[in-house]
Formats: structure tokens, C-alpha cells, sequence
């Protein structure tokens, strides 16, 4: 297992990769860069660390109220821990972060609220166990299933594709910005969703399965589960009890939560990817708007370190997910034949889900949307970037070990160049 500085300065390489590549040079000082008549002053996107410390110099100090999903050191929080410690570093210590681990400021559920009363600036929202909240969030959802099962593709290919799906989305970041959020990240991925049961299932019918999100929930009732609601940092309990049989979620919060010691029968899908809840990072609006430009886009451009962290530490959780299974003597299982057709056809009834939407103005231009960038995406990581279809969950952390670092910089700098350029304050 690698230790938390390493895994952390790992992400910290992407940043490296995209001040490198950035459309145009950086020019020595800080340009004006910012919207309107603001006369606000901000760094070109490609600044060196230098010039961005330079522009922060006559920034007065700002603290940002943040927190993290898991306990420090956590694998399942290094995306937030990673992120804070770039943000702080690149600002010459202008912004700091008042950090509360494992929800400690907010719980799962409660994160949007803290915003709105000031009791959090930032934080990863699991915005998928809120569909009455955000209810153009869980209808797009449902259609993070026609990413590929492929365990080196599926990381890089889904959280590309539902970047820009969802900032293309008429309403989806118009219904954040409605309860006071400014969008950071709209949709995260950490890993494909995937049953961890209390026993060695051959027949799902009749068991009980905790899932977060109406996609993945549709799909498993039709492999014959009985559907209770998801909350993630609860569901260790649950399964130790035996209230629940399975709990469904990505194997990086199963590695995060410890639910392996308990469940340790985890059930990977070869043909159909299962739709996830996914979250999203947030801001409050108002603390956005406070922010002088040149901390707003440090902000946005340092989210390369929180997306690379992201995929390393889905590559990484694999293996820990195989061994702690293992260790609780259970261990990775595929569906089979039989049941991977019966995921097939449930998945069919999510566009349904998404057609059937009051929150989604025009379902099938957003359906045919998604098909044409989950496939443009997918494009561009098997063929461009040569990334192989065929590596399995059993198998991707070994891959990654040789591969993981070039393929991440690759696809967060098309991600990059497709999707966040064009939105970052201040423009280029």
C-alpha cells in the first residue's frame, strides 16, 4: 500500500504535466485577465507556482472552510486532503484550509445545508443519496451505465464523459447554483459501483442490497435484489448486523469504509457497467463570489491535483479491495453469463428513467448527448491513448503500477483542454 505522501504527491504530477502544456505561454507577471470592468487582476491558465504566489503577494489571507470524506490518511480522502495541500502550497499559504475530516463539520446527507448556513465553505457531496434535492442530478445519473466495464479504461473514460455531459446538461448546474452552490466539479466518479455481499451469493433474488442513486437501484432489482436506501458511512453497520445483504458502492468506499471486513464477496459486471451515484465538489456561492480572481482560478486550476487523485487512488483501491476480501475469506467474483444479461436489460429501463424526468426539458437530446460523448470519450482513451478494453478489475492495479501515471496525464490534459479551459474564470 503506498503511504498517504506518496500517493499524494503522485497526483500533485499531473499538476506538472498541465502548467507544461497549457495553451499559451505564461508571461512573467500576472496578467489582467478578469470578466467586465472588475479591473481585478489574474494569471494566465499555464502559470508556474512562482507566478501564482507572485499574484497572491498583496492578497489579503483567506481561510476556506473544508472538509473530507474519511479520516486523514484515509485512501477514500485523499482527493480533498491532495487538493487543500496544492491550493495552499501554489498560494504561498495566502489560502488556508480549516479542514474537519470524515464529515466532521457535515454529514453525508447534510453538506448543501452547512453551505447555505455557513457552517462549511467546500466539500465532495455524495449528491447522489439526495435525489429529492437534486433531481436533474439523479435522472442524468442514471446514464453513467454506458460506461465500459474495462477496469484501466472505465476510470478515465466515465469521469470524462460525465464532466462535460453534465456541464452540457441544460439545468444541472443552474439547479446548484439555485441552492447557493457554485459547481467546482459536477460529477465525480470514484470507481464503478459493484455488490460486496455478507455471503458467497449464486442467486441474488430476495436479498437485501443498500444503493445510493434511482440508476443503479433499477439495475439491481432486476438481478432480483430488494432495494433499502444508501447511506455510505452507515453501511458497515448495517452489513454487520445483517440487516442488509449486500451494499452496493465503488470499491474505493467499500476499501474506505472497511465494509470488505464484513462483506468481503465482491461481484464485478463483465458486460454492463452498474450507474453510480457519483458526487460533486462544491463551493458556497457566496464565499465564491468574496474570492479576488486569481484565488478563483487557482481554485479551478489546481482541481487537476482532486481528478488525479481521483483516478489513483481508483487504480490503487483495486488491489486493496482484492486483498482485503481475500483476507476475510471471500474474494473477487464475476457475474455470470446469465446475470450479466439480466443487468443488460435492466439498464435499458435507465433511459426510461431519464425520458420520465420533470427536471429534464428535452430526455432524448440529452440521452443521444450522452451516446455520443460516452463514445467520443471512449474513443479517445482506447484508440488515442492506447489504453486496452480488456484489462480486469483482478488485473488494472498491476497494469497502473507501469501505465497509471501516463495514462492519467494524458486524458487530464484532453479533459482539460475540452471541458475546464473554456470555463475557468477569467478565461485563458
Amino acid at each position: 500500500m503506498r503511504t498517504r505522501k506518496k500517493l499524494s504527491l503522485a497526483a500533485l504530477g499531473a499538476v506538472v504535466l498541465l502548467t507544461l502544456t497549457a495553451c499559451g505561454a505564461s508571461s512573467a507577471e500576472p496578467e489582467p485577465t478578469g470578466p467586465g470592468d472588475s479591473g481585478e487582476s489574474g494569471v494566465p491558465f499555464g502559470a508556474s507556482k512562482e507566478e501564482y504566489q507572485a499574484a497572491f503577494e498583496d492578497i489579503e489571507p483567506i481561510t476556506i472552510i473544508g472538509q473530507t470524506v474519511a479520516a486523514q490518511g484515509s485512501i477514500l480522502g485523499l482527493k480533498e486532503e491532495a487538493y487543500f495541500a496544492a491550493v495552499e502550497e501554489w498560494s504561498g499559504g495566502k489560502i488556508t484550509f480549516d479542514i474537519g475530516y470524515a464529515y466532521a463539520y457535515a454529514g453525508v446527507t447534510e453538506i448543501h445545508d452547512a453551505i447555505s448556513e455557513g457552517r462549511l465553505d467546500l466539500g465532495t457531496m455524495s449528491t447522489g443519496v439526495t435525489p429529492a434535492e437534486f433531481p436533474t442530478y439523479s435522472a442524468v445519473s442514471n446514464l453513467t451505465f454506458m460506461s465500459p466495464t474495462g477496469a484501466a479504461v472505465y476510470p478515465l473514460q466515465s469521469n470524462a464523459y460525465m464532466q462535460e455531459l453534465t456541464f452540457e446538461t441544460p439545468g444541472f448546474v443552474e439547479e446548484f447554483e439555485a441552492q447557493g452552490l457554485h459547481v467546482l466539479v459536477p460529477f465525480m466518479n470514484i470507481g464503478a459501483a459493484a455488490p460486496a455481499c455478507r455471503e458467497d451469493l449464486t442467486d441474488f433474488h430476495n436479498r437485501i442490497a443498500a444503493a445510493g442513486g434511482a440508476g443503479v437501484s433499477t439495475q439491481l432489482e432486476g438481478l432480483g435484489f430488494g432495494i433499502t436506501g444508501l447511506v455510505p458511512n452507515e453501511l458497515y453497520e448495517g452489513l454487520q448486523r445483517g440487516t442488509l445483504d449486500c451494499g452496493v458502492i465503488a470499491p474505493l468506499a467499500l476499501v474506505g469504509f472497511g465494509v470488505l471486513d464484513v462483506a468481503p464477496y465482491l461481484f464485478v459486471p463483465q458486460e454492463t457497467s452498474f450507474a453510480v451515484g457519483g458526487g460533486s465538489l462544491v463551493i458556497g456561492k457566496e464565499k465564491w463570489d468574496s474570492l479576488p480572481l486569481v484565488a478563483q482560478q487557482l481554485l479551478s486550476d489546481r482541481l487537476d491535483v482532486y481528478y488525479g487523485a481521483v483516478i489513483d487512488t481508483y487504480w490503487e483501491s483495486a488491489a486493496q479491495a482484492i486483498d482485503q476480501a481475500e483476507a476475510a475469506r471471500g474474494g473477487l467474483r464475476f457475474l455470470t453469463d446469465e446475470q450479466d444479461a439480466e443487468l443488460a436489460e435492466a439498464s435499458d429501463a435507465l433511459l426510461d428513467n431519464v425520458r420520465a424526468s420533470d427536471h429534464i426539458d428535452d430526455p432524448e437530446q440529452v440521452i443521444g448527448l450522452a451516446e455520443d460523448l460516452s463514445a467520443k470519450w471512449r474513443t479517445f482513451v482506447e484508440s488515442d491513448m492506447g489504453v486496452d478494453p480488456e484489462i480486469t478489475f483482478a488485473d488494472v492495479a498491476q497494469w497502473a503500477e507501469k501505465n497509471g501515471a501516463e495514462a492519467r496525464d494524458a486524458l487530464l490534459e484532453e479533459l482539460w483542454k475540452e471541458v475546464f479551459i473554456p470555463r475557468r474564470p477569467g478565461g485563458e
